[in-house]
């Protein structure tokens, strides 16, 4: 496929090195930018632990009593099909994404290009009822924040249940999937009791900033889901690494 690159109301087409113009409609201009913010990428549910399950997740095995023998994650406590928004730092939303990690809050856009993947391409919006989000110590209110946000546009309400216990490296610095469910073991906790008069059965959509390794999503669905949640979807804005998703 020929490459094309816009400019100013032209597109360049890029052919063996030789450059050449050619003016462009302003509908063609316009598909081509929408095309390029379709970068979003499916997550596909983990049906298996890492080998060696019982010494790298001994605390979340024991909760959520897991057949360590088979390395297998019930099919009960499994996340629904999920979706991430982009890939970190590539634009226009992966580049935004990087642009609010680094300024402690996420632009409005990300929030109506989340809606517009959840409600015109993914749709399961009519099956969440509620968002929860994963919490972080080092970066307490950029999360919640923005699932805040998103749960007011999707007309949902927003809860803070998932509690972080323990302020853990990066999952992208983890070398394998044993290290990055090792150094998620036991750093969450659900806590439901201060929102005794809502039903948290009712399926809810997850939301993160960064998902590298999918890990976090995972065992954090399967907590809400050993918790009584009917169904986990989860939903992240951006990954730096599209091998593990």
């Amino acid at each position: 496929m020929m490459p094309i690159v816009k400019l100013a109301g032209y597109v360049l087409f890029v052919e063996s090195a030789t450059f050449y113009q050619k003016k462009a409609s302003q509908e063609f201009i316009d598909a081509a930018s929408n095309f390029s913010k379709r970068s979003e990428i499916e997550i596909s549910p983990r049906k298996r632990l890492p080998t060696k399950a019982a010494s790298c997740c001994p605390i979340y095995s024991k909760l959520l009593n897991l057949d360590l023998d088979k390395s297998t994650i019930p099919v009960d406590l499994q996340m629904q099909k999920g979706y991430i928004l982009s890939v970190w730092g590539e634009p226009p939303w992966g580049a935004l994404t990087e642009e609010g990690k680094h300024a402690g809050h996420f632009d409005d856009r990300l929030v109506e290009a989340s809606k517009n993947l959840i409600c015109e391409k993914w749709k399961p919006n009519k099956d969440i009822f509620w968002v929860a989000c994963i919490p972080s110590l080092r970066h307490k209110n950029l999360v919640p924040d923005f699932a805040k946000r998103l749960a007011e546009e999707l007309g949902v309400p927003f809860f803070e249940v998932l509690i972080k216990n323990s302020n853990n490296p990066p999952q992208k610095g983890m070398e394998n999937s044993y290290h990055q469910c090792k150094n998620i073991d036991g750093s969450f906790c659900v806590q439901l009791e201060d929102f005794k008069t809502f039903d948290f059965k009712k399926p809810v959509l997850l939301v993160d900033d960064i998902s590298d390794s999918g890990w976090t999503l995972t065992l954090a669905s399967a907590l809400l889901l050993k918790h009584g949640v009917s169904k986990v979807f989860p939903f992240a804005l951006a990954t730096s690494n599209l091998s593990n998703v």
